[in-house]
């Protein structure tokens, strides 16, 4: 009689437990009744990403410059740039400054292809000025950059085909780039089937996943959204890891459960700590690593990222900027109901 109460004990506390499992899964849930998913089943996504990743590419960008060096001597003051002769300079150099980030292919259509990416990685400025600064606080120009060529492009492009740029909003940090195709040429990176959903719907602890190109590798990670309408709904936090090569990657969501998912946005930039190092003339191109450096030192600031606070454009943003631009994107022969696909 004891053996046999002990097991029906047993029993009836095992179904008691699965009872109450079960009643806490059923209060749960993981879809939001207003706007996006906070969590998505495991396995209920793979051919999705899939799907997803098959439509980002690497995004590069290169600038060459014509950098003239001065003496302190030579005393030339920031109004005096203008009508500076090289003659003056005491060293001419030329470089090659390059960037490169992320892209998503919006549109692939008759031979044209647009390219949704963040704006940054394509801005070179057109010159650049430093300066030496005296004991009496005196500013004198030390060196004049002056941009001489530039090019856009996709190293996953047959050619590395040269891209222009058809809309950007640098204040917002996006850029739609394009390109035609030759009637020889075709390029069978699909344009993303995923709509623009509506980024004011973005809840804190949404669900959000990205995809990119950190440091040049193809990846794919997830994140949760913080602040959803940070700085008036210009951008919004995700909790993801940020590398360089990142900028530009599709933030896309789940709403109301997979396969429903949606375009939200783009990851931009990471906050960052600024640091001054002391750094070799930048005009001297030979000193060895092995012996006392006894030339003149100076002084760079260098940025380090803080990883896991990732800054991102919402969708909105960059359906206003296309919306805006319309008449550039139809003057370019692009389809505007191809190329603006909302959700439902």
């Amino acid at each position: 009689m004891i053996l046999k109460f002990k097991i029906h004990y047993i029993f009836i506390t095992v179904i008691f437990i699965l009872q109450c499992s079960n009643a806490v899964q059923k209060e749960s849930t993981h879809i939001s009744k207003s706007g996006y998913d906070y969590w998505v089943p495991p396995g209920s996504k793979e051919p999705f990403f899939d799907t997803l990743q098959r439509s980002i590419i690497v995004m590069n960008s290169s600038a060459t410059y014509r950098t003239l060096f001065f003496s302190p001597e030579t005393r030339i003051k920031r109004s005096n740039v203008a009508t500076v002769n090289s003659d003056s300079a005491q060293s001419i150099k030329y470089d090659n400054v390059s960037a490169y980030g992320t892209g998503t292919i919006i549109y692939n259509h008759n031979k044209r292809i647009a390219i949704l990416s963040s704006a940054h990685i394509f801005n070179h400025p057109d010159t650049l000025v430093t300066y030496f600064e005296t004991d009496q606080g005196m500013r004198y120009v030390s060196s004049i950059s002056i941009k001489q060529s530039e090019k856009h492009y996709s190293s996953d492009m047959p050619e590395y085909k040269t891209l222009k740029i058809l809309a950007q909003d640098s204040q917002s940090d996006i850029i739609v780039l394009g390109v035609d195709l030759k009637d020889d040429e075709q390029y069978l990176v699909p344009a993303i089937p995923y709509p623009f959903g509506d980024s004011s719907k973005l809840e804190w602890g949404t669900l959000v996943y990205l995809a990119g190109y950190p440091k040049g590798y193809k990846m794919l990670t997830q994140g949760m959204i913080s602040e959803p309408e940070r700085n008036n709904g210009r951008n919004f936090l995700i909790d993801t890891m940020f590398n360089y090569g990142f900028s530009g990657g599709l933030v896309v969501g789940v709403k109301q459960g997979v396969p429903n998912f949606e375009i939200l946005g783009i990851a931009t930039s990471a906050t960052a700590d600024l640091y001054n190092v002391l750094v070799p003339d930048p005009a001297s191109s030979h000193y060895d690593n092995n012996t006392l450096y006894q030339q003149d030192i100076y002084n760079r600031q260098v940025r380090f990222l803080n990883y896991g606070i990732t800054i991102a454009t919402p969708v909105n943003a960059i359906l206003e900027m296309l919306q805006n631009s319309e008449s550039t994107f139809k003057d370019n022969g692009y389809d505007m109901q191809l190329l603006i696909r909302k959700a439902e």
